[in-house]
């Protein structure tokens, strides 16, 4: 997806795993000759490549199987989660909460392992806008838009976390290494720092609410 959708993925994935969040790594590669032939791009140029997961694919793996509940249930809210047999469930919602947090024009892909973990996948569209409000979020509602406490608690502590970066990490989350060529078309520091601010003020308005 080019050096800077490579990038974007890559700080978030930074970002994510260091609030514990299931996210893929990926790795900056600079393309070769025969990979740039393939792509029909040009040698040299950087792209993002990622650790390879094997994915859980339906129908379920067996008769005790969570993926079978999960299919099942339709999930639509926070508490269709409480499902026992997948690890980091909760980061599905987190990682679209934070898609509101950090300008994502599209909630991150998800992936269920054959080892029936959750991982955040393809958060390359991060960082696209500022931060936006949760009033659309379908997390936040239960039926016939019923507000879900879950849902309301869940983003709280996703704003605490987030709220909680401090410069230097996000510093280091930004950092690209010395060989790495990253074609910014447009500023991603101010934006993150301004997501930082969003989350704070929403679980400090929150708290006093």
């Amino acid at each position: 997806g080019g050096s800077f959708r490579a990038y974007r993925e890559i700080v978030f994935a930074r970002i994510a795993q260091s609030l514990n969040w299931s996210c893929q790594s990926s790795v900056f590669i600079s393309l070769d000759a025969d990979a740039a032939k393939q792509l029909g791009r040009s040698v040299g140029e950087f792209h993002a490549a990622h650790w390879y997961l094997e994915e859980h694919v339906y129908p379920p793996c067996g008769p005790m199987c969570a993926m079978h509940t999960l299919v099942e249930r339709s999930v639509q809210t926070v508490e269709d989660l409480s499902i026992q047999g997948i690890s980091h469930l909760l980061d599905w919602p987190k990682s679209e909460f934070a898609a509101y947090i950090f300008g994502g024009i599209e909630p991150p892909g998800r992936l269920f392992t054959r080892e029936h973990e959750f991982v955040i996948i393809d958060s390359e569209l991060m960082f696209s806008t500022g931060p936006t409000s949760f009033c659309t979020a379908s997390w936040l509602k239960q039926a016939d838009e019923v507000p879900s406490r879950s849902g309301y608690n869940l983003a709280t502590q996703v704003c605490r976390e987030i709220g909680s970066l401090t410069e230097t990490f996000i510093s280091e989350a930004l950092a690209i290494p010395k060989d790495v060529k990253v074609e910014l078309s447009w500023p991603i520091a101010c934006k993150i720092k301004a997501s930082v601010q969003f989350a704070s003020e929403y679980a400090q308005r929150i708290v006093r609410g």
